[in-house]
């Protein structure tokens, strides 16, 4: 004999149900893909957010650009289910940020209070299938977390496209052209275990893995502006600029330099004459002229007047107040937010 349970024990028994799923502890690093085609698998990774040091804006017109892979990242938990939609929940340090569901078929919106954010991620799920049209295929249960603020700017949107992208066992440049746009650089941060020079050749991603010097690094603050930047929007305006192939190639060789500096006085000469020249191409102030008793070289990324700016200096705890007196939070040093691949050493 069927029993025809209250609608409110069912709403409970959904509920029990995520709640089983989602406080599952997240796995860090936890290497892939695992390809959504016949067998239908768990998956949970985690990508490193990003900073690109040099080569902002111009990295669109072919020059090199020094980027670094974060400690911050985001990461994700997708799990099947036996049903027909797929529920979601993000979530950041601060607690929950977002929330939707989907029909796994037809990619209809069934619930969420933010469309814009729905909308964006159906987007990326649309630009996906058209790789592997078995990705979150029938009933999933998808959790993601951030464990940095999403108006840092470190990569909250790139983070998840590799992440999706990685799960499906598909290329993320092609979907990063369909959907957000931008060099692509943020998507090579995602999984790299180091710096790296990133550019584009031939409308295809090339990145090079390297290093930099202690003496530099030992140097190197990050300052969170307090503002937040549609990336999207500052690229278009550089789109619309004339730039002569000299001028493109004088940055790559920019960042080769800051790349070949052994310390960090050569370093920040060489911040401070990427830092002038882009001002001129955009006609913007560059930001010593904010700061004019600062001691050390200060130095713009990503889209100019927002998320996080760079200082060298010599000293970093002076450094590091200099900033805060003036009420600027969080100042990271290099080593507390660059990610390091751990070592391991083997026992023979």
């Amino acid at each position: 004999m069927r029993v025809n349970r209250p609608k409110k024990q069912k709403l409970r028994q959904i509920k029990i149900l995520r709640t089983i799923i989602f406080v599952r502890p997240l796995l860090c690093n936890v290497e892939g893909p695992y390809f959504f085609h016949m067998e239908r698998k768990e998956y949970q990774r985690k990508a490193n957010g990003k900073f690109m040091i040099t080569g902002e804006y111009i990295v669109l017109r072919g020059a090199e650009a020094l980027a670094v892979p974060l400690r911050f990242g985001q990461s994700v938990l997708l799990v099947p289910n036996d049903g027909e939609a797929v529920y979601w929940e993000g979530f950041e340090p601060k607690g929950k940020w977002f929330e939707t569901a989907f029909h796994a078929e037809t990619l209809k919106v069934l619930m969420g209070e933010d469309a814009a954010k729905s909308d964006r991620l159906v987007n990326i799920v649309i630009e996906i299938r058209k790789q592997n049209p078995d990705f979150l295929k029938n009933g999933w249960w998808v959790r993601t977390d951030l464990d940095f603020n999403p108006a840092f700017g470190m990569g909250s949107s790139s983070t998840l496209l590799s992440l999706l992208c990685d799960a499906a066992g598909t290329d993320a440049f092609p979907v990063l052209e369909n959907t957000f746009g931008g060099s692509g650089y943020d998507l090579a941060c995602a999984f790299a275990h180091q710096p790296i020079v990133y550019s584009i050749v031939g409308q295809k991603p090339k990145t090079e893995s390297v290093s930099l010097s202690k003496n530099i690094t030992d140097h190197i603050l990050f300052v969170y502006s307090g503002n937040k930047m549609v990336s999207s929007g500052e690229v278009k305006k550089f789109s619309s600029l004339k730039i002569e192939d000299s001028v493109t190639e004088s940055f790559t060789g920019l960042t080769r330099a800051a790349i070949a500096a052994n310390d960090f006085e050569t370093f920040a000469d060489v911040m401070q004459a990427h830092e002038r020249k882009m001002g001129e191409i955009l006609e913007q102030p560059i930001l010593q002229t904010r700061f004019t008793d600062f001691n050390g070289q200060l130095k713009s990324m990503g889209a100019w007047g927002g998320d996080f700016f760079m200082a060298v200096t010599d000293d970093l705890e002076k450094g590091k107040k200099y900033f805060e007196d003036k009420g600027f939070s969080p100042v990271y040093t290099y080593d507390e937010v660059v990610f390091r691949q751990p070592f391991f050493n083997p026992i023979n």
